[in-house]
């Protein structure tokens, strides 16, 4: 059996934008969930649910965006 070459990597750059954007927005939406349930109880607990939210959102729009990119340019 003959090995074939590898194909060249080729990296693009918008999705690696994308992907570094959505893997910031993961860890940004599991400090507000670890911050929330730290506050259960507690006054600031309405101000940190909202902060979880738009953490949740943001994360769904990132992931979005990735996902839209990978479909349109098959990368």
């Amino acid at each position: 059996m003959i090995a074939s070459p590898k194909a060249p990597v080729v990296l693009c750059e918008e999705k690696q934008r994308l992907r570094l954007r959505y893997s910031q927005a993961m860890e940004d939406s599991d400090r507000a969930v670890d911050n929330l349930v730290l506050a259960r109880g507690k006054p600031d607990y309405d101000r940190l649910r909202g902060l979880r939210d738009e953490a949740r959102h943001a994360l769904n729009a990132a992931r979005t965006a990735l996902e839209q990119h990978k479909q349109e340019h098959c990368c």
